[in-house]
Parts: C-alpha cells; structure tokens; sequence
C-alpha cells in the first residue's frame, strides 16, 4: 500500500521530492515510507536524482493506476 502512496505523491508532484518531503507527506511512519520507496526503487517505478526522487522515464498514469490498491467493490466486480 505504501509503494502506491510514495509513486502518487511524486507523480503528482512538479519537482523531485526528498526523502523528508515524502516522509511528511504520507500518512504512515517514516520507516514504512523508506521500505516503499526501496520497494519502488527496485521495481523501476521512480529514480533518485540529485534533486531528490522523480517517476522514471515512461512511468505515465496508466502505470500508476496499475499499482493502486483495490477496494472490496473492484475486487468482487472482477
């Protein structure tokens, strides 16, 4: 749940995002929000720049949407 949190949070942003600026951003303890963004990083989902952390190259919304979490309803539906 948390990768979909830290990949949205810089999707959306305009610029890169530091560590501390997603760890602020995102309801969930900074430790978990590291785990995520070691997770994303492995997956491919974002780099890290010198600025702080960006989406990689083609990672476009449909990318995003394919991470998010279900709901109940999405789950029973398909």
């Amino acid at each position: 749940m948390g990768q979909f949190e830290v990949v949205e949070a810089i999707f959306e942003s305009d610029s890169p995002l530091s560590k501390r600026e997603l760890q602020r951003q995102i309801d969930l303890h900074s430790s978990s929000v590291d785990a995520s963004i070691q997770r994303c990083l492995e997956k491919g989902h974002i780099i890290e720049k010198d600025s702080g952390f960006v989406c990689s190259k083609n990672f476009d919304k449909k990318d995003l949407e394919s991470i998010r979490p279900k709901t109940i309803e999405e789950l029973k539906d398909g």
